[in-house]
């Protein structure tokens, strides 16, 4: 089976060797919810193609900021919601804006899988590699 690459609102995703699916934003990007859901969209649709949760690695140190609704989609009900899809998900941070985001994500949106930072992107899939 080919390794899964597309081009989305939020960025890249691409399916590394090992199995993680990787997201890296682009640069300056502004996520907004319906990015977000998109996003979930292809998520999804990875879990169906694979018969399995995903694992997640997204490079968000290109991220200038998030909508409220876009932060709070990692805790989103329904046919999209996240947990349903996705086994663990790493997120590799490289500024204070995106660590402060990502803090908050945690903070007030708590996923209830597996959801850690990182500022080394081995460490982050490391981390994956466990789940």
């Amino acid at each position: 089976m080919p390794k899964f690459y597309q081009k989305a609102k939020q960025g890249i995703f691409e399916e590394l060797d090992n199995g993680i699916i990787k997201i890296t934003l682009w640069n300056n990007y502004y996520s907004e919810y319906d990015h977000s859901m998109e996003s979930l969209e292809i998520i999804k649709q990875l879990y169906d193609r694979q018969q399995k949760k995903v694992c997640i690695l997204g490079d968000i140190r290109g991220i200038k900021g998030a909508s409220k609704k876009s932060r709070a989609s990692v805790t989103q009900n329904g046919e999209l919601a996240p947990h349903k899809h996705i086994q663990a998900l790493a997120l590799v941070i490289g500024s204070p804006v995106a660590k402060m985001i990502g803090n908050f994500i945690l903070k007030f949106n708590k996923p209830s899988f597996p959801f850690r930072l990182f500022t080394k992107e081995e460490d982050a899939i490391q981390f994956l590699m466990t789940h």
